[in-house]
């Protein structure tokens, strides 16, 4: 035997029904007045705005985590695995969504953002130029005096150079 399993939320249609039920047994001789029908109907609206706005507000906590997931991409993580309690650090290298959370995959496992302890950028070599191949310093170029005419013919030489440069 299968029981019928009960509803914890009332929709639109329970609402009508209750209406047409409280018309249908209302005493004839003293019957409710319009604006307790219109308070009804009124309270019902707001409910179901409420209950939209619920809606639209987990929506958007889903995409707030799901921008902040994707904040991670690139950086260095400290987190706790949840099956070994154990510190894991690396960096994460995509973001996946299971039921609709993220999760920071780091070193091909992932990862609740939820699990995170320490973000940190991540280590970047230092780049410095050799010494022979350091640029020459703007003072080590010759001056040479140019006059007001040949500083209006300038622009068109250079284009004509770097045309020639690009054929």
């Amino acid at each position: 035997m299968t029981g019928r399993k009960p509803n914890r939320t009332l929709g639109q249609d329970d609402f009508f029904k209750l209406i047409a039920a409280q018309f249908s047994y209302q005493d004839p001789l003293n019957p409710q007045k319009d604006t307790d029908f219109i308070a009804q109907m009124a309270q019902f609206n707001t409910l179901d705005q409420t209950r939209l706005m619920q809606s639209d507000i987990a929506g958007l906590r889903a995409q707030f985590k799901g921008s902040q997931a994707n904040q991670f991409l690139g950086q260095w993580v400290s987190l706790q695995d949840p099956a070994t309690l154990r510190t894991v650090e690396g960096l994460v290298t995509e973001v996946r969504f299971n039921g609709g959370n993220p999760q920071l995959v780091v070193g091909d496992v992932p990862y609740d953002l939820s699990r995170v302890n320490i973000v940190r950028a991540p280590e970047v070599p230092d780049l410095k130029p050799a010494e022979s191949q350091s640029l020459p310093k703007a003072n080590s170029f010759p001056s040479i005096p140019l006059s007001a005419t040949e500083l209006k013919l300038l622009p068109k030489k250079l284009g004509q150079i770097l045309g020639s440069i690009a054929q």
